[in-house]
């Protein structure tokens, strides 16, 4: 089953189904490593705020709620 980012549960992990937006967002993605069938974790929401902390290889990165929507992750 796919899910958009911000809907994938806490501490699940899977790997990254496709990736929407523009060009210029898109490349943003694959500079941080985020690219299609990538290993993705959910750490979940950063306190007082709406980004998304998540897990991506090995690097941890924290993503605003825009791009988070823009990311579809299916689970293993």
């Amino acid at each position: 089953m796919n899910y958009c980012l911000i809907d994938f549960p806490v501490l699940a992990q899977g790997k990254v189904a496709n990736l929407a937006g523009e060009q210029s967002i898109c490349q943003k993605f694959y500079e941080m490593g985020i690219r299609k069938g990538a290993h993705i974790q959910n750490l979940g929401r950063l306190p007082f705020s709406q980004n998304v902390h998540v897990i991506v290889g090995n690097e941890s990165l924290v993503l605003r709620e825009e791009e988070a929507r823009l990311l579809e992750v299916c689970s293993f």
